[in-house]
């Protein structure tokens, strides 16, 4: 690995940028749906780019046309990974990655082939009530525990010594070893179950932080914004959708929040 050229943060939001480019050109040409998403969404309204600090990119897009993406998208350097297509790959929702790179993310260290640089794309599902959203949530809460005993499998100790700690051990490994798609095909599977019908609410599939309730009607106006010196479609409820995650997303955070959430290596493969 050392051998390979190390990519630099700068690089990687160039090949963020031009792998969101090509996806903007897939949805446009098919007529798909989709809004630059969390920290990326912030950065478009507040600095007309990337967070400073900032050094991933997330767009989210409607149930039916992200089945179609995932089913469809695919370019020579630029290609998705889920769930449904990687025994190794563990989140719930898909990354499109550039297949001419290496990313190593310390959360899966085992699985440090498995993509490349990468922006992520959320599926956002209808749910009828508050009420099957808080059950939905507490359906969720007991999948991502076991995807994350799937992912964080407890290290291996002495037998003679820790017996008890070798015991639980290897029972983690019996019930987790090799499931964190399994895991991560049963939340993606919780939170599109109610979308055979067009209901009030939409809400998104994430791991990280709370994330409400939104309207259904979201995706019916979108607008373009500038981010990086490109046009991207944006929620024009950008300040509606922004608000109810983030609060008041237009202050900067003190400094010393001011960093990457991330630890990635990247290499040129």
């Amino acid at each position: 690995m050392d051998e390979r050229k190390r990519i630099s943060v700068g690089e990687s939001k160039l090949i963020m940028v031009d792998i969101l480019k090509n996806v903007h050109k897939f949805c446009a040409e098919n007529n798909l749906k989709y809004s630059l998403y969390a920290g990326t969404l912030i950065g478009a309204i507040r600095h007309n780019g990337f967070i400073p600090w900032d050094d991933d990119i997330d767009i989210v897009m409607p149930r039916k046309d992200y089945e179609f993406f995932i089913r469809h998208f695919k370019t020579e350097c630029y290609e998705i990974i889920t769930p449904y297509n990687s025994k190794l790959y563990y989140l719930p929702w898909a990354k499109v990655y550039d297949n001419r790179t290496i990313k190593i993310e310390p959360v899966n260290i085992k699985a440090e082939f498995l993509f490349g640089i990468d922006i992520d794309v959320f599926p956002m599902d209808y749910i009828d009530s508050e009420k099957s959203f808080e059950k939905m949530l507490f359906r969720k809460e007991r999948y991502k525990k076991r995807l994350k005993k799937a992912v964080d499998l407890m290290p291996w100790c002495n037998p003679f010594k820790h017996p008890k700690t070798f015991l639980k051990a290897f029972i983690y490994r019996m019930l987790y070893f090799g499931r964190q798609s399994y895991f991560s095909r049963k939340l993606d599977k919780i939170y599109s179950h109610y979308n055979k019908k067009k209901h009030n609410y939409l809400m998104v599939n994430s791991l990280f932080g709370h994330r409400p309730l939104f309207r259904n009607d979201l995706f019916d106006n979108l607008i373009f914004h500038t981010f990086e010196n490109n046009e991207f479609y944006i929620f024009s409820e950008y300040d509606y959708f922004l608000k109810l995650i983030f609060g008041d997303y237009m202050k900067m955070p003190p400094k010393d929040e001011q960093v990457t959430h991330h630890g990635h290596k990247m290499f040129y493969k």
